[in-house]
């Protein structure tokens, strides 16, 4: 069996032993899915594998580590297909004097000296520039926080990219070759530097930058853009997605009720009618307390929604989970909806739910809803007043 245990998230790691000595574990392999050695990486786990082993005591299980795996064909070889994408991008006859940057996270040096992080990361950035087919590479970091007067690794990727382009570099490809950072309380400050730094010392003064003809890399850059980012704006896919969505599935479904000689029709209206005559008797029994503080990206969250059907079948409704940034003034903001299924039956209630991996770091928060499930209709959500909100986390 596979047993999961969190340092910041249920189930803790605790929990998770004690579950595994009441099974009669005694011995077991651990995987610290860190792919890179250092303290926050790795041998914090530890500690808190063993602290927890002391907690339980002689019940605990044995352990034995497996190592990091950030050499592994399985971590390098997708790292080196992701770059080759990159390179493709590039105009054919510009590959062969494109340069590589090999990024992660910078963390600081004192720390740095007491782990393989950064021979791991050298040793796994002159694979991934061999692989790709570079004769040429750096490795260069990013996230720097910290007091400005302790060392980090260096060089900073924003002054790799500036010395690149002093040199006459036209082509750059960045590779993450490290892991998710964990969240800080000021990730969003340096976040928003980063920014700036690059408008200020790259984008601006290349506006600005007038010769004989203009500001030709300014336009260079334009024309590139356009040309990468137009296929996914323009009404073609909009059209296409039209297609493929709503009119195809509607026309379909139309064939269906016709050849059925409206069977199907009829049993939707006796559906619509049943649904209504007990929706006023589903309710939400338990949504959840959600994750207190600062989310991180990656992260699974673990989110469940316990529903009172009132007699209706869980195939019968569309349980969602609305997720956004939570504003000022607590509201949620650049939302996002998925589809929370099935997941277990506990008595008269059903519990719906899945573990979500939020794509961005910071104060989110989400909502819960249940909605009647309108068969097949090729629109996410038809316009319905049977809509229940529960809040979540």
């Amino acid at each position: 069996p596979i047993y999961w245990g969190n340092r910041n998230w249920h189930p803790f790691l605790e929990e998770t032993m004690r579950r595994m000595a009441g099974d009669g574990v005694r011995r077991a392999l651990i995987f610290v899915t860190s792919a890179y050695s250092g303290y926050s990486a790795c041998r914090q786990y530890l500690e808190d594998v063993e602290t927890a082993r002391a907690a339980i005591g002689a019940d605990a299980p044995q352990f034995e580590r497996l190592p990091q795996y950030c050499l592994r064909p399985g971590f390098v070889e997708p790292l080196i297909e992701r770059v080759r994408d990159a390179l493709a991008q590039i105009p054919e006859d510009r590959r062969g004097a494109a340069r590589l940057l090999a990024t992660a996270h910078s963390i600081p040096l004192a720390m740095a000296q007491t782990s393989k992080y950064l021979e791991q990361l050298t040793e796994v950035a002159r694979r991934v520039a061999a692989g790709a087919g570079f004769s040429g590479h750096r490795l260069v970091f990013q996230s720097r926080s910290g007091r400005p007067s302790e060392p980090w690794l260096e060089p900073d990727v924003r002054a790799a990219l500036s010395e690149e382009a002093a040199a006459g570099a036209t082509d750059v490809v960045v590779a993450p070759i490290g892991e998710r950072e964990q969240y800080s309380e000021d990730q969003d400050a340096l976040h928003a530097s980063a920014i700036y730094y690059l408008l200020e010392n790259e984008i601006v003064p290349m506006f600005f930058e007038r010769r004989e003809q203009g500001p030709r890399e300014w336009v260079r850059r334009m024309k590139q853009s356009l040309m990468y980012i137009t296929p996914q704006f323009d009404c073609r896919r909009m059209v296409k997605e039209y297609m493929d969505q709503l009119y195809q599935p509607a026309h379909e479904q139309h064939l269906r009720a016709v050849a059925g000689q409206f069977r199907l029709t009829h049993e939707r209206a006796r559906w619509n009618a049943r649904v209504r005559e007990v929706w006023d008797r589903v309710r939400f029994v338990d949504s959840g307390d959600g994750p207190t503080g600062s989310w991180i990206s990656g992260k699974p969250v673990p989110v469940r929604a316990t529903i009172d059907l009132g007699g209706l079948q869980p195939e019968d409704v569309r349980v969602e989970l609305v997720m956004g940034r939570v504003s000022s003034n607590g509201h949620l903001e650049e939302t996002e909806v998925m589809v929370l299924p099935l997941f277990e039956q506990q008595g008269a209630a059903t519990v719906f739910g899945k573990e979500i991996l939020p794509d961005r770091t910071g104060r989110l928060g989400y909502a819960l809803r249940v909605s009647p499930n309108h068969f097949d209709d090729p629109l996410t959500r038809p316009c319905t007043n049977l809509l229940k909100w529960s809040a979540g986390g």
